[in-house]
């Protein structure tokens, strides 16, 4: 009854609004309409990027306890989103890791076992050859580590997850993970980062500095600054630069510098490096180099207030280095006019 007063209700709205289409007002020209919605949908959908998670084998005596496919499928997809969120809280905080405006890991979907809207989606996805990635494993116990069930989970047991990433039909990625059977928890979350160690490094590299673990940090910032993607690179370029201008030495702002120009060279319309590469030379005492990329940064933002604002924050820092303290303070202003919020 709820869908007929819908349709009811469509059909007086199109007739109402436009009354000179009249192959509109039809039945059949709503049902035409509601299907080219339908059609883009699902050509959109199709061009999504995603990755599902299939289900993990896992063994009776473990999916007893509460650990069946469906939940080791979905704890991972939970842990890969918190681990997201994680990254994306702390770029926002600190938009020199250039994170926010563009993400590369798909979105996470667990695998569904009933035809559905997304079932149709994978069969175009599939006939069109633009398969997604894809997740799946298994948890098993090894024989020295087994327990009778009464006694389970044995805390000298260990369990084996192993972890196979997909993409594009090739295998890029074969883990085993060894943890004690008391702490699967803690396995699924190193599983979670060998997932996004495979589909979105520089989201797991900011989310290592967050942590404050910038050595595993910028390891992975190097691997994904080959990758493919330009704009994907630069970015990893722009990380491993943030990440030696923390360490605040003169060296290290030198080979900043360089990071940010393989950056610009990867993607000249990226304000991000244009900010942090001149956030280098302020360092390095080149205040006129630092301005000249600032006022390059100013001219490539597009709608984004918190980095035009940091621009003039920037900028104002050059200005009072510099003892110009009426330029500064204009800078700042500016910077709150932009951003009431910095």
């Amino acid at each position: 009854q709820f869908l007929v007063a819908i349709w009811r209700w469509g059909l007086r709205f199109v007739r109402s609004h436009w009354p000179h289409a009249k192959w509109i007002a039809t039945k059949e020209g709503i049902i035409a309409v509601v299907l080219l919605g339908i059609l883009i949908a699902l050509v959109s959908e199709v061009g999504r990027n995603v990755v599902v998670i299939d289900a993990f084998s896992v063994p009776k005596r473990i999916e007893e306890d509460g650990y069946s496919p469906a939940v080791i499928a979905n704890q991972l997809a939970d842990s890969i989103a918190d681990l997201r969120e994680q990254a994306g809280r702390f770029a926002r905080d600190h938009p020199q890791f250039a994170l926010s405006s563009e993400a590369m890991l798909p979105d996470v979907q667990v695998a569904e076992t009933k035809v559905s809207l997304n079932g149709i989606v994978e069969y175009l996805r599939r006939i069109l050859g633009k398969e997604h990635a894809t997740v799946d494993g298994a948890i098993s116990v090894p024989s020295q580590g087994t327990a009778p069930r009464a006694e389970w989970p044995d805390p000298a047991a260990h369990l084996l997850i192993t972890v196979r990433v997909r993409k594009g039909g090739t295998l890029r990625r074969y883990k085993h993970i060894e943890v004690p059977a008391s702490d699967l928890a803690g396995g699924l979350l190193q599983a979670a980062h060998e997932i996004l160690a495979t589909l979105d490094p520089l989201v797991l590299a900011v989310s290592y500095h967050a942590k404050g673990n910038a050595t595993e940090a910028a390891g992975l910032a190097q691997r994904c600054s080959h990758d493919r993607n330009k704009r994907y690179a630069a970015k990893c370029y722009v990380m491993q630069g943030a990440l030696l201008v923390d360490k605040g030495t003169p060296e290290d702002y030198q080979r900043a510098v360089a990071m940010f120009e393989a950056a610009l060279r990867l993607d000249n319309a990226l304000p991000q490096a244009m900010i942090d590469q001149g956030v280098a030379y302020q360092r390095l005492n080149r205040f006129p180099a630092a301005l000249t990329m600032f006022a390059k940064a100013e001219r490539a933002i597009k709608d984004d207030p918190d980095l035009l604002a940091a621009v003039h924050v920037n900028r104002g820092l050059v200005f009072a280095r510099q003892h110009d303290l009426p330029k500064a303070i204009a800078a700042y202003q500016q910077a709150t006019r932009v951003d009431p919020m910095h």
